[in-house]
């Protein structure tokens, strides 16, 4: 009887890693449930908010209709004229203090799109300053569509910061392509306007942080009885995918914007000095205040287009 009893007991070792499984399976369960009950702090809205005014200037450019594909300067100056109150508000906006405000999270999606119209606006508004000869001109009106896509979703969800990007994208790739024809004065301009827009990005961990801030007012506390579904979903990590493909669209912007910036500070040099840089090091620090990375990989942006390798 004795022999049948010490069968059926457990050994030692394996009690305490059943009270040890037990203990890290409630520790999870009471992170999870005080996670979810807490509110994320959010600093609070600024005031006056120039979110509001880009809001306005996006409602009014979306009931303006849209350009051909390819419009004559006559099409984009009547077009810049009947945005004129849009692009206006948006400037104003754009000088104040930007955060995006908790709402209907439906309702916010409609309001993206609008946003994005109007760095499509910008960029028009550009290209009628590029064919009228206004070039220098044109690089400013595409900072502001870049600034737009910072200030656009500032504070937002991870959807508002792949809308940032798509405005950003349009105003930087407009300003790559008119880079090498600006004057030095031009190029300095621009490139301390980008240097503190990038000094002031938010970086992958406060999107992110914004992104559980919306979820937590959207959807409120989850059911007790998700705890379970939710422990099991930690160990697949079911949002990694999404995660790493949203990483690499914020680092993608932030590599062409670095890179847009190598070349502004080598045609300013060039312009200046009479001649090329030896290398990008000699542009720091009066042309930049640091040595520019890739964020992919970490090391030094050593070519600028323009002027080849270096």
């Amino acid at each position: 009887m004795a022999g049948r009893l010490n069968h059926l007991m457990l050994p030692a070792k394996k009690i305490k890693f059943a009270i040890l499984l037990i203990a890290m399976v409630s520790l999870a369960i009471v992170a999870i449930v005080r996670f979810n009950d807490r509110q994320i702090p959010r600093p609070p809205l600024p005031v006056p908010n120039g979110y509001d005014a880009i809001l306005r200037a996006g409602a009014i450019r979306s009931g303006t209709g849209e350009l051909p594909d390819k419009p004559t300067q006559a099409e984009l100056s009547a077009f810049v004229a009947t945005n004129a109150e849009a692009f206006k508000l948006v400037r104003m906006g754009l000088q104040q203090e930007c955060r995006v405000p908790f709402g209907n999270f439906t309702n916010h999606l409609n309001e993206l799109g609008s946003i994005k119209s109007l760095a499509v606006g910008l960029r028009s508004e550009g290209q009628l300053a590029e064919l009228e000869g206004r070039t220098n001109d044109a690089a400013q009106i595409y900072l502001e569509a870049i600034h737009l896509g910072h200030e656009a979703c500032r504070g937002g969800p991870l959807i508002d910061n792949l809308v940032g990007i798509a405005c950003e994208a349009i105003g930087t790739g407009s300003l790559e392509r008119i880079a090498g024809s600006l004057d030095a004065a031009t190029s300095r301009s621009a490139l301390r306007e980008m240097t503190e827009l990038e000094n002031r990005r938010e970086n992958w961990g406060e999107i992110w942080k914004n992104e559980q801030a919306w979820m937590r007012a959207e959807y409120g506390p989850m059911p007790m009885g998700k705890l379970w579904e939710i422990i099991k979903a930690r160990s697949i990590d079911w949002q990694k995918p999404m995660r790493l493909r949203s990483r690499a669209k914020v680092d993608r912007i932030q590599l062409q914007t670095r890179q847009l910036m190598l070349d502004l500070a080598a045609r300013a040099f060039t312009l200046e000095q009479g001649k090329a840089p030896a290398d990008a090091a000699a542009l720091v620090p009066s042309y930049l205040p640091e040595t520019l990375r890739d964020p992919f990989t970490g090391t030094n942006l050593t070519r600028w287009r323009d002027g080849g390798a270096k």
